[in-house]
């Protein structure tokens, strides 16, 4: 008996790697190139300080409620010929639930309910790590990349305090 147990492994396990055999279903190619020189971010679109205001919480009464949009500018300059446009990325935590929202920063004080909402040029909501519209860009003037920031109420009640949030941005070329 235990002859025959023995067998009967040795030949599942013979057989075992043609039932584990994958088949593709498809090919991905990761296509793209490594440019020379890319634009030059202008000093002071390096560090950017967006002044939102100080806004009454009565302005937020609703789940959506916004401020007014404040512009801010990323600006490029001394672009190589061989580029013609750039999309933004933003990166920040996330109002929990919704990645088109900067969570404000977890500090003594803070406001809560509300966060952080981004739109590019065409007034087009900016979800984080997602490119931006495209901005086309010439080789010889400053390129401005305009965006816009607001708050945006995410719970009622709102509740005031310290509304400050930070975010990262990445620029790639097409």
């Amino acid at each position: 008996m235990k002859k025959y147990t023995f067998t009967v492994l040795i030949a599942g396990i013979t057989f075992l790697p043609n039932s584990l055999t994958f088949a593709a279903d498809g090919t991905i190619e990761f296509i793209g190139d490594i440019i020379d020189q890319a634009c030059e971010i202008k000093t002071e679109s390096k560090n950017i300080q967006v002044q939102l205001g100080r806004i009454p919480k009565a302005n937020l009464p609703n789940v959506g409620s916004k401020s007014i949009p404040v512009k801010f500018t990323i600006t490029l300059v001394n672009c190589p010929v061989s580029i013609n446009s750039a999309t933004v990325s933003f990166d920040a935590t996330s109002f929990p639930g919704d990645n088109s929202v900067i969570a404000l920063k977890a500090i003594p004080n803070a406001a809560s309910g509300v966060g952080v909402q981004l739109t590019d040029n065409k007034s087009a909501v900016i979800t984080l790590l997602t490119p931006s519209n495209e901005y086309p860009l010439l080789p010889t003037v400053e390129n401005s990349l305009d965006f816009r920031a607001n708050y945006i109420a995410k719970a009622i009640p709102v509740v005031a305090g310290s509304a400050n949030a930070s975010a990262t941005f990445l620029i790639s070329y097409n």
